[in-house]
């Protein structure tokens, strides 16, 4: 999850992919992902959601990302182009689920990926379908009401939740609702 190769302990400080200049970066358990200045997305670490879980994909890295594990930065190119390449601006990283916003702003959308269970992913779907790639997160899903689903600004996630803030200052969560989170 350092993003070094070889993979190893490191006790002083050492520099991921020198030759990438980075704007963000967010760790994870067991995973961490980052933003580079063109905001391209790339992520690293443990490909697997949580030990034991053999939940493949929380690098969202889509049918790429067959390994168990990358040392080194992996950028989220999708195949099929189903969700952007550039343009991310913000990410979060819990212990099996990553979200990131896409061109925050007026027109920022929210993408998750990872361990769907406890709906951490917010897509309000009853049947769990864990996600390998960069999935949006929809508010509403009908055309007409679709800019519902833009104004992201800022993401954050932890365990088996998600909170975002759109750019009016709502905030939105979803996920584990036990214990008040």
């Amino acid at each position: 999850q350092l993003g070094i190769d070889p993979a190893e302990d490191r006790w002083a400080p050492s520099i991921v992919a020198g030759e990438t200049s980075w704007k963000s970066v967010a760790a994870g358990e067991n995973h961490s992902c980052a933003i580079d200045i063109d905001g391209g997305l790339w992520c690293f670490g443990s490909n697997v959601a949580g030990p034991g879980m053999g939940v493949p994909g929380i690098l969202g890295l889509g049918s790429a990302g067959v390994e168990n594990q990358y040392n080194t930065p992996q950028p989220l190119i999708p195949a099929d182009l189903e969700y952007p390449q550039t343009g991310w601006t913000d990410i979060a990283a819990a212990i099996q689920h990553t979200c990131a916003i896409h061109n925050g702003g007026d027109h920022g959308t929210l993408w998750c990926w990872g361990n769907a269970s406890q709906d951490r992913l917010g897509l309000q779907d009853s049947v769990v379908e864990h996600k390998n790639q960069p999935t949006q997160v929809l508010l509403v899903a009908d055309d007409v009401n679709a800019s519902q689903n833009q104004g992201w600004k800022e993401v954050q996630t932890f365990g088996e939740h998600t909170c975002a803030v759109k750019i009016h200052g709502e905030v939105y969560c979803f996920g584990n609702g036990s214990q008040g989170r």
